[in-house]
């Protein structure tokens, strides 16, 4: 068994080391004091989410500042040898200028595809395919119901049809529900309020 596992662990550090012709080659550094670098550029990046993948791979958002135009939502995937994907810092999902950032959510769907959840006056949904395209449009699909909201939250579920929960400053103790299909459209939103310590359920 030994013998079995360390063939195993060298033949993917083979595959690694090799890459593919005339392209870079990176790996994750093992050494504590000289960290792999995942999203360094100018000015600041911030606040990344990572979601690995069963084949080895990462995705990961993060907040990207480096235009010093405010912070813009970027996704990079890497792969299972530390290579980034997509060229630069990643993919821009949104042209947001906000020079603040709160909290956001991502997550990656049954399809491969990477779902990201973020504020941009307002809340919005941006899908990025594992070629880099997006998926929602150049800046995402506006949650109607939280124009005023922040702090975002997301589930995916098995169907790829997304829910989006949101409450935060402004939502009055309402949080805000929307669902999203596989596809890109709306479909059903509601709240959920308290009351006296009671939850009260309504559509919108």
């Amino acid at each position: 068994m030994r013998t079995i596992a360390h063939t195993t662990t060298l033949i993917a550090a083979l595959v690694c080391t090799a890459g593919i012709a005339g392209t870079a080659v990176a790996d994750w550094t093992s050494d504590p004091s000289v960290n792999t670098a995942l999203a360094a550029g100018g000015n600041d990046q911030g606040q990344n989410i990572t979601r690995p993948m069963a084949d080895g791979s990462l995705w990961m958002s993060f907040f990207d500042n480096s235009a010093g135009s405010g912070y813009k939502p970027t996704m990079q995937r890497f792969t299972k040898c530390g290579v980034p994907v997509f060229p630069g810092l990643g993919v821009v999902m949104a042209n947001r200028t906000n020079t603040a950032t709160f909290t956001y959510d991502m997550k990656v769907g049954p399809d491969g595809a990477a779902y990201c959840v973020f504020d941009n006056s307002g809340i919005y949904v941006q899908k990025v395919n594992p070629d880099g395209t997006l998926g929602f449009g150049p800046n995402g699909l506006a949650m109607p119901t939280m124009t005023t909201l922040l702090g975002a939250r997301m589930a995916v579920a098995a169907d790829g049809t997304l829910v989006v929960a949101c409450g935060g400053s402004g939502s009055s103790g309402t949080v805000f529900f929307q669902r999203v299909n596989a596809n890109g459209t709306l479909a059903g939103a509601w709240t959920v309020v308290e009351a006296s310590r009671a939850q009260l359920v309504s559509d919108v």
